[in-house]
């Protein structure tokens, strides 16, 4: 005697619209969602479950600087939810400064339609370094970093401290890496 499996009915969606603004700018908004009908023999209200969220992102560029901020809310049968992050880049002359800061609230939940696992945390993020470009050889450039990080996991009062150095090469043949080092609780 074989158990039958009922599917419920899904319906998915996904809009993403973008503008570009100010010569090389971007403003843009992001709204996905998925509901998902009990079959018949589980529930005979005909209730849905549903999550959706909504987004908004603005990256401002001048030059070789840039700014990125993005905001978005979720809704989960009812759990609404945030999150927030932004970043930026700048050089001030051979130096490279980038930032970020991201906050995701602990009811933020997209699991249905998207990927953030990290509900509930903090981070912000500042290194520095110089970069350098080079007009011959193998190398095309290389940044050199260090910088601070600190972090606040999900159900955690605590903030971590961390340090950072970085070492990115950039190589003609378009390869590259990444070394990086932590250090800190």
């Amino acid at each position: 005697d074989a158990e039958e499996i009922h599917e419920p009915h899904r319906g998915f969606g996904a809009l993403r619209a973008q503008r570009r603004v100010l010569g090389n700018s971007e403003i843009g908004l992001l709204a996905s969602g998925v509901t998902a009908g009990k079959s018949d023999r589980e529930n005979l209200s005909g209730r849905s479950d549903y999550n959706y969220a909504i987004g908004t992102e603005a990256a401002l560029r001048r030059g070789s600087s840039q700014l990125l901020l993005q905001g978005a809310t979720s809704n989960r049968n009812g759990k609404q939810g945030w999150a927030v992050s932004s970043g930026g880049r700048g050089f001030v002359g051979k130096f490279l400064t980038m930032g970020t800061y991201e906050a995701l609230g602990d009811s933020f939940d997209v699991q249905d339609i998207g990927f953030a696992p990290w509900a509930g945390r903090q981070r912000a993020v500042l290194v520095t370094g110089p970069f350098w470009t080079f007009k011959t050889g193998a190398v095309r450039n290389l940044y050199t970093s260090a910088g601070i990080a600190r972090m606040r996991d999900p159900g955690s009062p605590r903030w971590a401290t961390l340090g950072t150095v970085s070492l990115n090469p950039n190589l003609r043949s378009n390869w590259g890496c990444n070394l990086e080092t932590n250090f800190g609780r």
